[in-house]
Parts: structure tokens; sequence; C-alpha cells
């Protein structure tokens, strides 16, 4: 009887380690002998791995930026066992807020990464600095110094740096196409309307997915509550030191019953999206890709929700910002002058990037470099929302469509 039971502890046990993921919320609660369970490797797998596991190489570089950040950035150049000397496109991908390059490799083989190695582009996943992608030549994670930063420093220092690495390796300055979420088309806008000469000789085209810049009528009213007292939440983090919040505690969305919590509460906050996959994917969305917020960042989007929609450079005070910017106030950043094409793409039920916000970033860029387009069409999808650009249940229908007929469009040029 004890040799009994002990087999079926170990049975237990085994099954236990390999299922990892269920197709509905309830059945977590009995993933340890449910049938309906299985094991899916992306979950504990790597970057590399996760990409090889597709069929595809996988290759890894590390740049340094003016100011010190080394940033470890991926490439998947062709398929494991193609030989072929033909010239790809390359296409960087840029993760969004408290996100890094796995973002882009959830969905598997339906992924936007994979997706567009398939189609036979050399694609580039980037990663920002504060990411554990990342490091600093001079400060450690712990030193105050190594978060002393927004998205500003990302576009004039992250994302050129990127840009060049990529334009190095591919040979391809001036063809390379950058497509962003979220904080990653931010970063975009702050770099090329602020570089517009480096901008225009590297980039093809800026493909904005869930583009975020003068925030004033997202639908998260915390948010709004928050931006009127950015000033005593700086102070105040500045002097207490916190300066960064952990996001490993996503981690607990893997089990039950936060497999269902953490997807009620997603979908409260930034929209709700219908059909989804969150019980498949929570596993893998929890454990890939969650990364240290900066809470610098935070706090300039406060201020560009408590301005009214103002996109302009951090507000230090009166003082402060007349040192730094020779005026009282932060100056704008000139979107009319980014100097190659933009489409943006939203989604009908995005809180965050959401409508009227995207049409006056649509309203600010130049007449004959723009497009924008809402998401789904045709029926494809009931609601989407902030994050279904990288976890779609029908993401081949609802969105590669417009992003393909962008690619195509510059394709045939």
């Amino acid at each position: 009887m004890m040799y009994y039971i002990e087999f079926l502890i170990l049975t237990f046990s085994l099954v236990a380690a390999k299922n990892n993921v269920c197709p509905s919320h309830l059945d977590y609660f009995t993933i340890t002998f449910n049938s309906k369970c299985w094991y899916d490797p992306d979950v504990d797998a790597t970057i590399p791995e996760i990409i090889n596991n597709y069929g595809f190489k996988s290759e890894s570089y590390n740049v340094t930026t003016l100011d010190g950040y080394i940033i470890e950035i991926f490439r998947i150049p062709s398929k494991l066992n193609e030989i072929s000397n033909k010239t790809k496109t390359p296409l960087i991908l840029f993760h969004g807020m408290a996100r890094d390059a796995r973002s882009w490799l959830i969905l598997g083989e339906d992924s936007p990464a994979i997706y567009y190695a398939k189609k036979g582009y050399d694609v580039w996943l980037a990663n920002r600095r504060g990411t554990e992608y990342s490091s600093h030549i001079k400060y450690s994670r712990n030193d105050k110094e190594f978060w002393n930063f927004s998205f500003h420093e990302m576009g004039t220092m992250d994302v050129p740096t990127i840009i060049e690495k990529v334009a190095d390796v591919s040979k391809q300055p001036g063809n390379i196409i950058y497509i962003g979420h979220s904080m990653g088309t931010t970063a975009s806008f702050v770099y090329c309307s602020l570089n517009i000469t480096h901008c225009a000789k590297n980039l093809k085209t800026i493909i904005s997915l869930a583009p975020v810049a003068n925030f004033n009528h997202m639908k998260i009213p915390m948010c709004h509550t928050m931006s009127y007292f950015t000033n005593e939440l700086e102070f105040i983090l500045t002097h207490v030191g916190l300066l960064k919040m952990e996001t490993n505690f996503f981690r607990i969305c893997q089990t039950a019953p936060f497999t269902s919590i953490c997807a009620a509460l997603m979908q409260f906050f930034i929209g709700t999206s219908t059909p989804n996959i969150y019980p498949r994917i929570m596993p893998i969305l929890s454990a890939h890709g969650n990364t240290a917020l900066c809470l610098k960042v935070a706090l300039h989007y406060g201020q560009i929700i408590k301005s009214k929609g103002q996109f302009r450079q951090y507000d230090y005070g009166q003082i402060e910002n007349l040192k730094k910017y020779n005026s009282t106030v932060p100056p704008k950043y000139n979107l009319k002058g980014i100097p190659v094409n933009v489409t943006l793409i939203y989604a009908n039920n995005d809180l965050v990037a959401y409508k009227p916000d995207v049409e006056e970033i649509y309203s600010n860029l130049h007449p004959n470099r723009r497009v924008i387009v809402e998401i789904p069409r045709n029926g494809t999808a009931k609601y989407l929302a902030h994050p279904d650009f990288f976890t779609a249940a029908n993401i081949k229908n609802v969105l590669y469509p417009e992003i393909d007929n962008v690619l195509n469009k510059i394709k045939n040029e």
C-alpha cells in the first residue's frame, strides 16, 4: 500500500512538472491531473530557445549607448537549416512599457517575431535600458543613477544605438522598418522628431501599434488622478529612493486562482478583448516580458496627462527647466518634423491608446507622411485592447493584414 501511494505521488509530481498551461481558468485548479492541460516549453525557455523551437537561428548583440547603458538585442536572421545569401529587409520590433523583447514571442508560432521571420524578414528584437537585458558600464541596477531615465533617453540614446547596429550588420541603412508597441512608439516619436537626419538616413517607415504620445483622453481614471500629484510623487520617490517598481510578482498569474484574477484585472484597466485566449497564454505572458518599471517613465507620462496632452520633454520645474531648456516649460516634440512615413494602428477597445489621443497624434504628423487604421476590421473580432498587438487570439486575421499592407506598399515602391 505504501509503495502504491508513493507511486501516485511520484506520478502526480511528474505530471505537475509537465503541465503548465490549460485552456480555461477552471482547468488550472486541477492542472496536476487534468488531461486537458499540457506542457508548453516556451514558458520556461529563453529568447534564443523559443526562437530555435520554431526552427530559426538566433543571434544576440550587445550595444552600448553614449551614456553607458549596455543593451542586449536579438536577431532572427534565417531558418536553422537555411543557407542563403539573399538580402532580407531588416525589421525592428520595439516593446512597450514594463515589458521587454520576449513580448514578441508570447504567441509562439503565431507571434509577430516568428510570423515575420517566416515571411522572409531579418527580424530584430530590441530591448530598452532597465530591462534584465541591460546593464551599465559604471552603475549597478541598485544605484539610483541607473534608473534616472525616461522614454526621452530611450528615444535619444537607445533607439539610435540599436538602429546603428542593425544598419551595420544588415548593411541596409535607409531600409529599416521600425515596428513599436505603446512606449516603443513613444520612443520612436522622440527619436525621429529630435534626430531627423539620423532617422531619415536609417529608417524606411514606422509602424506604430497602440501609439502613445499625447495622453489626454485615456480611459484609466487612476492615471488621471495620479497625474495631478506628479510633483509630489517625484519628491517622495526621489527622497525615499524608490526609483523603480519590480514586476516579478506577475509570476503568480501562472497558477489558480490568479490566472483568472490577473486576466480580469488586465481587461479592467486596459480594455476587454473578445475573443481572447488569456487562460492559455497567461503562464507565458506572466513569465516572459515583464520587467522593472522605471518610475521616472511613469512620471513623464503623468506630466503629459497633467498638461492636457502636451507631448513634451521632462518637466524638471521652472528653475531646472531654465538651466536645461532655457525655458520655464519643457519643449514639445515636433511630430510634424518626422521625416518618414508613420502608420498608426490602434485597437477599438484600447483604454490606454484611446482613439481621440491617437487621432491627435495623427493630426500632428506631416500630412503627406501619415496613415491611421482602427482594428479590427471586417468583423474579424468584436473588441481588441492594448496588449492584443502581441496576444490576440486571431492576430493573423486582425493585425497582420494591416501591417502586411504597409510592407507590401514598400515592396512595390
